[in-house]
């Protein structure tokens, strides 16, 4: 890799992170109480870890200098990311702050759902799909847990490589390469809450 690429990266690591932390602050301003400062947690643990994922599933389609649009892209889905936990949060915890950053983030939502549906019909259709992957995923591993979900259940992390590649034979080649990848790094989380402590689990992951 060039050296200004090496440097492109991080930089725009940073733009990302920033985003996300400030789009965190309105979404939840305040962490009176444990509850909430645990939920905070969770929503700047996203803002400080994800943006570097997010560049390595769409580094082959960034170019050397970043356009406007390219980082655009890479802020909304980011943002999608963000809402994502903040759905899951909502659907898990069910208490009243998770409740309630749920509603405050509908804005985000939307204002990253319009931008990044602007562009080509087809691409519109192909992100959609992503997206109904990761819901199908997540209702069927809430169903019953298997290892067989935990890519699919995060498709909606590949709108970035859809989107800058313009589903391009590349992306596609890629595309299963990339969901398995993403389901390793899901197993790490399945890990620490101890989802791979059953034999069932561990030896379907393996498989």
């Amino acid at each position: 890799a060039r050296p200004d690429r090496e440097e492109m990266i991080p930089s725009l690591s940073r733009v990302l992170s920033d985003q996300l932390s400030a789009d965190i602050q309105k979404i939840q301003p305040q962490a009176e109480g444990a509850t909430a400062r645990r939920a905070l947690r969770r929503l700047q643990a996203v803002a400080e870890h994800f943006p570097a994922f997010l560049l390595l599933l769409a580094e082959p389609w960034i170019e050397e200098a970043i356009s406007g649009h390219t980082q655009a892209v890479l802020v909304h889905c980011a943002r999608i990311h963000l809402y994502a936990r903040i759905l899951d949060d909502a659907l898990d915890e069910n208490l009243p702050i998770y409740r309630h950053n749920l509603l405050r983030a509908q804005t985000l939502l939307w204002q990253s759902a319009q931008a990044l549906c602007s562009g080509e019909a087809g691409l519109d259709a192909e992100a959609l799909r992503l997206i109904g992957d990761t819901v199908n995923a997540v209702q069927s591993d809430d169903k019953q847990r298997s290892p067989a979900h935990w890519g699919a259940k995060n498709h909606h992390l590949l709108l970035a490589p859809l989107l800058l590649s313009g589903h391009s034979q590349a992306y596609q080649r890629c595309r299963p390469g990339l969901s398995t990848l993403i389901a390793l790094v899901q197993a790490g989380d399945e890990w620490r809450q101890g989802e791979m402590l059953a034999d069932e689990v561990r030896g379907e992951f393996l498989s």
